[in-house]
């Protein structure tokens, strides 16, 4: 079992309690990432069957942006095909409350940015009867309070469920990555006291690839069965797609 004294730092998840490098794992460059916050290997993101996420909310960005509540067509979402590998689990958190769209649209092939990840993990703790009423105090400065995920990011703070960095932004616009989505969902699943059972795990040919803070968190949930990958690779680095996390949430509330 993982510590739970272990905490998130931004996109890395270093562990306080690591012999190897004292913990210094936190300042590990996160590949695909540039300096503007947003990782650019969107041509890497896998598109069809490895792990998957969902939900975007209204921004003050563009207030047009009108979330969607209702059924217009056959679909939840225009740009939901009927074929699209996470089609039901993401019309299944649709239903639940979970993930929102917009204007018809749920982007299910974007990849996830660290604000939106933030925002379904908090919809997911309060799925399963978390408190998430609760914020932490202001520590970021980059996370301003006229941004639609204000309250999102802290609430995920203060249940420490995601952290930021060292240089105390938390980086919202930057894309998660598939290892550090791993360790935020294992913190998810210890907060709401969720039991799964042992499964199989999948041999991945890119375990090496994994980053040491990371592997703990991987090999839990990978020895549950909720971790997939493609073509027998996980791609750690790799952006992770807003589908794809949202299968990930759909696989872990139907253990």
């Amino acid at each position: 079992m993982i510590n739970n004294n272990y905490y998130i730092i931004e996109k890395q998840i270093p562990f306080k309690n690591l012999d190897d490098n004292n913990g210094n794992g936190n300042n590990e460059n996160n590949n695909g990432s540039n300096n503007n916050g947003s990782n650019n290997n969107n041509d890497n993101i896998n598109n069809g069957n490895g792990t998957d996420i969902g939900n975007k909310p209204n921004t003050d960005d563009n207030p047009n942006n009108k979330e969607d509540n209702g059924i217009g067509n056959d679909n939840l979402f225009d740009d939901l095909s009927n074929d699209h590998f996470a089609k039901d689990e993401i019309e299944y958190l649709y239903k639940k409350g979970i993930v929102k769209g917009y204007n018809g649209l749920i982007r299910p092939n974007e990849p996830i940015t660290r604000a939106e990840f933030a925002i379904l993990l908090n919809n997911t703790s309060k799925y399963l009867g978390v408190d998430t009423n609760s914020i932490a105090n202001e520590i970021y400065t980059d996370v301003y309070r006229n941004k639609y995920y204000y309250n999102d990011i802290y609430k995920s703070t203060y249940l420490d469920t995601m952290i930021g960095y060292n240089d105390k932004t938390f980086k919202p616009e930057r894309y998660m990555t598939r290892e550090e989505t791993v360790v935020s969902i294992y913190k998810l699943i210890s907060l709401c006291n969720i039991n799964i059972e042992l499964s199989y795990p999948v041999l991945f040919t890119d375990y090496k690839d994994i980053s040491t803070w990371a592997k703990p968190y991987f090999d839990e949930l990978n020895s549950k069965g909720i971790i997939k990958g493609n073509n027998e690779k996980f791609r750690p680095k790799e952006s992770i797609t807003r589908a794809e996390v949202m299968v990930l949430i759909y696989n872990l509330l139907s253990k």
